[in-house]
């Protein structure tokens, strides 16, 4: 059987990461380009005529842009997307000027807009801050306040001086700590912790963490409910039950998807469901018709 490592890097062959310079800084992308109309069933955004332009995708602290490649695979279709890595600039709001000015190259006026983990947290300010240009919110595993990380190495501490070993430690200890409750996700663990070892480079690493830590808080409703939804999973080791609920307090999601199990990365470990969920929540597919069924809180 192959293990994850091997099937992402083998949908990478197709799929390859391109560097991307936007204010000098240097960005990474993973483009997969509509391949089908969209179906005349699925909704279209609130207040506008025309389904989304782009899925822009933002992952979290352990992942480049192809570290979403299982649902990014099962999404691909209708609509064109668009994964980052992130540059070695450890600010979040030049981090959403520079998404911003990714989308007026590709001349899409409104993107929906999904970020998970750290890209959650992103994809909040980018609502907050250019509201105008996002059609739908769906953030998955994340926080409303970083004051919640304070808590949890390697977020703990100060990143601009913690040693890359220790920031390694870290994420390496919870990590573990999985691998030895759910064994048979051990190839995900070797995944993610390979991400720590080096194919996230160490500057960059360093960036993620400071860019988290030191961010202002997240605003509080960016959209309309009905344009905004949460994914959550119940045994998430990062994501605690209060930040969880400071996060639908924040946001008023007009639809929560919960999973039961599934960890930190649901979207690598229940894939199929996680790109239902995204499906629904981004304006691709029908709501109620797929596997979570109807109902503002949806559990799995």
């Amino acid at each position: 059987m192959i293990d994850v490592a091997a099937e992402r890097d083998a949908w990478l062959v197709d799929h390859p990461e391109r560097p991307l310079s936007i204010g000098g800084r240097r960005w990474g992308v993973i483009e997969i380009p509509a391949t089908e109309p969209l179906s005349p069933d699925a909704p279209v955004d609130p207040g506008a005529d025309a389904a989304p332009e782009m899925l822009l995708l933002l992952p979290g602290s352990l992942g480049r842009a192809d570290i979403l490649w299982r649902v990014m695979s099962r999404l691909a279709g209708p609509v064109p997307m668009r994964s980052v890595t992130y540059p070695a600039t450890p600010d979040m709001l030049v981090w959403c000027d520079d998404l911003l000015r990714m989308l007026d190259r590709a001349k899409v006026e409104r993107a929906a807009v999904f970020g998970v983990s750290l890209g959650g947290y992103l994809a909040q300010h980018f609502a907050g801050r250019y509201p105008d240009r996002v059609s739908r919110l769906m953030v998955g595993s994340t926080v409303a306040s970083v004051e919640a990380l304070a808590r949890t190495p390697p977020y703990s501490g100060d990143p601009s001086r913690t040693s890359m070993t220790l920031v390694r430690e870290g994420f390496g200890r919870g990590l573990q700590d999985w691998a030895v409750r759910h064994p048979g996700q051990a190839d995900v663990v070797a995944m993610l912790l390979a991400e720590t070892r080096g194919r996230i480079p160490a500057r960059q690493m360093r960036a993620r963490l400071m860019a988290l830590r030191h961010a202002p808080p997240a605003p509080s409703r960016p959209l309309p409910s009905a344009r905004v939804s949460v994914i959550e999973t119940l045994d998430d080791p990062v994501i605690a039950a209060a930040d969880r609920e400071g996060l639908r307090a924040s946001l008023r999601p007009g639809t929560v998807y919960r999973f039961l199990e599934g960890g930190h990365h649901a979207f690598i470990i229940r894939p199929d469901l996680y790109a239902a969920a995204m499906a629904e929540g981004l304006g691709l597919a029908p709501p109620g018709r797929g596997p979570w069924g109807v109902g503002a809180l949806r559990v799995r």
